[in-house]
């Protein structure tokens, strides 16, 4: 319930921003705020709201999936692996989900076990809460990623406009012309686009962090409450610093977000033909529509929506390793 009310308050975000991204003709030559201002106007203030009930739908089974798995997976790493507690809860947070391979195509789930394998193995080498953070989103991801599909093309119809009448009929459309291949376009460079998002704001706000304490230790830190000898910062430097690795992850990682919404929409854009690929894609955004108005379209509806959220998910990761005397 906490995330449909959550999904519902950023969903006028959302639809803007898919508009934008797709180049929608009825709003394509208008900014963030003239498309804002627009769209009550011509389909009325529900308009902001369209295609947010497939998010709803699809909120459920994604958090379900993860968290239904997760006593399962804690269970087996600690009868496989020998190690802490606090790494048994991070990796089988990271595998929840991967019980559910029925909902994807062949070589989706195909995709999934190598991924999967790989990551095992990378574990080993890697910072461990990226690791988790990055293989957790994309096991969720890819379980419930045709609803994310079918939430993009609702979306992205404009009213009197309208090639589907619900989230049934889409489904039904996409099959029937696309096959079940057509549920996943746009999946390769959204878990391309995971990785590098986790991997830069970890390491921007680590560094930031680390920087900070060891320049300006009076100004930005105080002594953790959990061990007095080891600094952390400030709250509201907190905050700050996980904004900036917020906003600095979603600038490097946003023209893949375009590419995936592109390609999602398919067969709705007229020129869905060359968006195939990824690269693709891109390279036909960049030359169509250049770097500000094609590949970073919408990207400050993603500041709004993600910077605050970085912000407090560092802050309150930074608070819990206190409470758990991590420091």
């Amino acid at each position: 319930v906490a995330g449909c009310c959550a999904k519902t308050s950023i969903a006028p975000l959302d639809r803007v921003k898919i508009l934008l991204q797709g180049q929608n003709p009825h709003y394509k030559h208008l900014g963030v705020f003239s498309t804002f201002m627009a769209v009550p106007k011509k389909e009325g203030i529900l308009g902001l709201y369209r295609g947010n009930g497939a998010m709803m739908v699809r909120i459920f089974p994604y958090g379900a999936i993860q968290f239904m798995a997760f006593d399962k997976y804690k269970k087996l790493l600690n009868k496989r692996i020998g190690i802490s507690v606090h790494i048994h809860r991070l990796m089988a947070g990271s595998m929840a989900g991967i019980d559910r391979p029925f909902l994807t195509v062949p070589h989706v789930l195909l995709a999934q076990i190598v991924l999967l394998d790989f990551c095992l193995l990378f574990f080993f080498y890697c910072d461990l809460m990226i690791f988790a953070y990055v293989l957790s989103g994309m096991t969720a991801v890819i379980c419930t990623y045709p609803l994310d599909v079918v939430r993009a093309r609702l979306a992205f119809q404009v009213k009197g406009d309208q090639r589907y009448c619900g989230i049934i009929d889409v489904f039904r459309s996409i099959y029937r012309k696309e096959g079940a291949s057509g549920f996943y376009r746009g999946l390769t460079p959204t878990l391309v686009g995971m990785a590098p998002y986790a991997g830069l704001s970890f390491f921007t706000f680590g560094t930031l962090k680390s920087q900070g304490l060891k320049h300006f230790p009076e100004q930005m830190g105080r002594p953790s409450s959990d061990n007095p000898d080891v600094l952390v910062l400030k709250a509201h430097i907190n905050l700050l610093c996980g904004g900036v690795a917020g906003a600095f992850a979603q600038t490097v990682s946003y023209p893949l977000d375009v590419a995936r919404r592109r390609m999602q929409l398919g067969s709705v854009l007229p020129d869905s033909d060359k968006c195939g690929s990824p690269l693709k894609t891109l390279k036909y955004v960049y030359n169509t529509y250049g770097i500000k108005r094609g590949l970073y379209r919408g990207l400050s509806l993603n500041y709004i929506r993600c910077v605050p959220s970085q912000a407090m998910a560092f802050t309150t990761y930074e608070f819990m390793k206190q409470v758990l005397h991590l420091n």
